[in-house]
């Protein structure tokens, strides 16, 4: 018989800013793409970032799920709380810092890999808005729980 699997989704808040611009599209193509959302001094979201930390049923996680929750405030919040994402992911080396949620959602995924966690976290969601959000799963093959 095959032990079932456990889903529990933690959610984090992160205050962020970020305007949206490519620095491989002109001023007007970054106009007319990106609209209210590229101006001039860019704007802030309170982002919902939740995490669905996946376990057996058999196996003892809670212990584990504590030190999870902290090593992903570390690797995705703290970092990037009330800062601007444009500049944090250009001094982490990103080339085109566009802050689009689904960059955003693809750096915070490599993080996530880059610390080992891809064995425990099998969805990342990253609430931009009410109406907006973008999901991706850390595990091999980006294949999420349904």
């Amino acid at each position: 018989m095959t032990t079932p699997r456990l889903y529990k989704t933690i959610t984090f808040e992160l205050k962020a800013h970020h305007r949206l611009i490519s620095n491989r599209l002109s001023q007007e193509e970054n106009e007319r793409i990106y609209q209210k959302c590229m101006g001039k001094f860019g704007h802030g979201h309170n982002y919902k970032i939740c995490v669905t930390f996946c376990h057996s049923a058999d196996d003892i996680f809670y212990g584990r799920l504590k030190h999870l929750t902290s090593l992903v405030h570390s690797l995705l919040i703290e970092p990037f709380h009330l800062k601007s994402l444009n500049a944090e992911f250009a001094a982490m080396g990103v080339e085109n810092p566009t802050t689009t949620g689904e960059q955003i959602v693809s750096i915070f995924t490599q993080k996530l890999v880059e610390a080992g966690l891809s064995e425990h976290v099998s969805r990342l969601e990253v609430q931009e808005t009410r109406k907006n959000s973008f999901i991706t799963s850390p595990k091999k093959g980006g294949h999420m729980a349904t």
